[in-house]
């Protein structure tokens, strides 16, 4: 049998582990797969390959946290991985390479009754002129490799609900029950395009970029092929060497689309995920590369401003500054030099000695009043952006960092996935939800020439 291109060496390697006093020694086989990505970079993914031996069973008083995981727990690399860092269409099925699939049958229900579609009443009707409605959703599916190496996390789940396939056939019913026309995905891990690529049997297409360097997860926008035409598509590298405050490896993706009933119309969809682990100025400078290359990416010639909708995990509650710069658009960054750098941060705003304060920053303006100078760089964005869920009721009861916004031209919310009427009491992922996010979703009406 000829070793898969993937396979860089075989590696068998000893671990110790103290347990209580006892010392467990265990021998674990591991794939070293060649970098995907050009270089001869001997990456590779340990958890996705590392089993117990045969002749070395479980110890019963290890903790089930602490054990290697099964090789039917984690994915497996398929043969056929892109070979390029750039955005990748999902419009031809991908090889499932040598790898065998687990049959599972599986009785699932995606969406359960502690959910329903809130119809929208306040916005104003769209009158006389032509409109389509369409639907959107965004669910960051949880990438199985982030999973398996934060198992600690996920100590009371069962075990059995964290099984990759378990998990993608509750992902794939739950895009299937709340039936939208495009989705956004986050944490799409690269080794899984496959599977993803089965969306194109019940009729989309999409596109994914992986995030910055050896990172495997990214994101994915899909759209129903007989209802949009992609007219373009752009990613979005937030990493800057130079930058500290910008050297994580998030992305964004955003596409143009065409609806077929109006050739001539665009709508502008972009998805992101933020960076978890970090300052809220890492989020926040990320927001504004994006968002300035959506206001470009958006712009049309004949029609100016094209409507936008941006979904994803922003990892930020509504108390946020990212939240802020979203639906204020402009906020203060005293560390606006970094920057400044990049053509990204503009005015120097002065408050002098007795003038009150702007709600910059966090600072309350009707009980603030400067007593000093007070120097501040102002990063702003052009949109008019609103989101779907209130940012602040809806947050009452259901915390949530995964948002939708949209801009208010031509555009209108008719309904929206409502969040759980009740708490959940078990933690997911679990026999409903197939990730530790849930997913969200709102129709729009769209006006169309």
């Amino acid at each position: 049998m000829s070793v898969p291109p993937w396979v860089h060496r075989h590696v068998i390697f000893e671990s110790r582990q103290t347990v209580g006093n006892n010392i467990i020694k265990t021998y674990n086989q591991c794939v070293i797969i060649n970098c995907p990505y050009g270089a001869s970079c001997p990456v590779a993914f340990p958890q996705q390959v590392t089993f117990w031996p045969a002749h070395y069973p479980p110890n019963p008083i290890i903790p089930m946290n602490l054990m290697p995981r099964h090789p039917q727990f984690s994915p497996r690399p398929s043969i056929a991985l892109p070979q390029s860092n750039d955005i990748i269409e999902i419009n031809a099925p991908f090889e499932m390479g040598v790898q065998n699939e687990i049959n599972i049958n599986l009785d699932i229900n995606p969406i359960d009754s502690n959910r329903s579609w809130q119809y929208n009443t306040c916005e104003n009707q769209a009158g006389s002129e032509k409109t389509m409605s369409f639907k959107i959703m965004s669910y960051n599916v949880l990438s199985q490799m982030i999973l398996d190496s934060n198992m600690i996390t996920y100590t009371s789940c069962r075990q059995e609900n964290l099984v990759w396939e378990v998990r993608w056939q509750r992902i794939f019913n739950e895009v299937l029950c709340v039936n939208p026309d495009i989705f956004c995905l986050q944490e799409v891990h690269l080794s899984h395009l496959p599977y993803y690529a089965r969306f194109q049997t019940i009729g989309y297409l999409g596109v994914f970029k992986k995030k910055s360097r050896y990172k495997s997860d990214g994101c994915a926008v899909f759209y129903r092929a007989s209802m949009f035409e992609m007219i373009d598509k752009m990613a979005v590298e937030f990493r800057h060497e130079v930058i500290p405050i910008l050297r994580a490896d998030n992305i964004g993706v955003i596409v143009k689309l065409a609806p077929y009933a109006s050739p001539s119309t665009r709508l502008v969809v972009a998805t992101t995920h933020l960076l978890f682990t970090g300052a809220d100025a890492t989020r926040l400078a990320q927001t504004r590369i994006l968002l300035n290359e959506l206001e470009k990416f958006s712009q049309d010639e004949t029609r100016g401003q094209l409507p936008v909708i941006l979904c994803g995990d922003l990892n930020s509650f509504p108390n946020s500054k990212v939240i802020k710069f979203l639906e204020e658009g402009q906020i203060c960054i005293p560390w606006g030099e970094s920057l400044e750098q990049i053509g990204l941060a503009e005015d120097i705003i002065e408050f002098y000695s007795g003038q009150q304060v702007a709600s910059f920053d966090g600072i309350n303006s009707s009980n603030y009043v400067a007593t000093n100078v007070m120097r501040c760089k102002i990063a702003t964005h052009s949109f008019k952006l609103s989101s779907v869920y209130d940012t602040d009721k809806d947050h009452e009861r259901w915390e949530t960092v995964d948002h939708i916004y949209y801009t208010n031209n031509d555009m209108r919310v008719t309904q929206r996935l409502g969040p759980p009427t009740t708490c959940m009491r078990r933690k997911i992922p679990n026999e409903v939800y197939g990730s530790d996010h849930l997913s969200i979703a709102a129709s729009f009406e769209m006006v169309i020439e």
